[in-house]
């Protein structure tokens, strides 16, 4: 088992890490071990190997049971969306469960490993000229960002019954938690 804690208030929540382990090996169809690579609050994301430590360039990315409820299945809308209609790069997303009654006991999702290093590790030590292609790069992202249109706000859902992408209610952390404290 593997735990969230949130600021030592309660228990903490558990997932299956061993029923994790055996989605990605079902996935991948090859025995994979899982390494920790990062955690955060409402996440923990595990480096994909093959038995044998070759790399996979996968990983695959655990939300905390107190992750609001469809936030996982808009990340994913939101990737495909953004990677269909623009040329940004963002990871491709090959398998995913927002069901938290299945067997790993979580929300997660199994996608590309994103090659290289954040600039914020770097960026004192890169040259100006490297600084002004990545600020560059990255307002040409915002761009694309801002040329996709909507008919309305909310948040952005996948079709059940076609490949188009719709436009559904707003779930985010500060309503989501609002929302929680008037329903109490």
């Amino acid at each position: 088992m593997s735990t969230f804690s949130y600021n030592g208030d309660g228990e903490p929540d558990s997932f299956s890490l061993a029923e994790l382990q055996s989605v990605v090996d079902l996935y991948f169809l090859t025995s994979c071990k899982l390494e920790k690579l990062a955690e955060g609050g409402y996440h923990k994301v595990y480096d994909i190997l093959r038995s044998d430590d070759t790399p996979l360039d996968a990983v695959v990315q655990v939300a905390a049971p107190a992750f609001p409820k469809h936030k996982l299945d808009l990340e994913v809308s939101t990737c495909k969306m953004i990677a269909a209609f623009t040329n940004i790069p963002v990871p491709q997303i090959y398998a995913w469960n927002s069901d938290v009654s299945n067997p790993v006991g979580a929300e997660y999702m199994i996608l590309d490993k994103i090659k290289g290093m954040p600039a914020s590790y770097d960026w004192d030590n890169l040259s100006e000229e490297v600084k002004k292609t990545v600020v560059s790069q990255v307002a040409c992202y915002f761009l694309e960002m801002f040329s996709l249109q909507f008919e309305s706000s909310g948040s952005l859902y996948l079709s059940p019954l076609s490949p188009q992408f719709l436009i559904g209610p707003i779930i985010s952390t500060p309503f989501y938690c609002a929302l929680a404290s008037v329903n109490t």
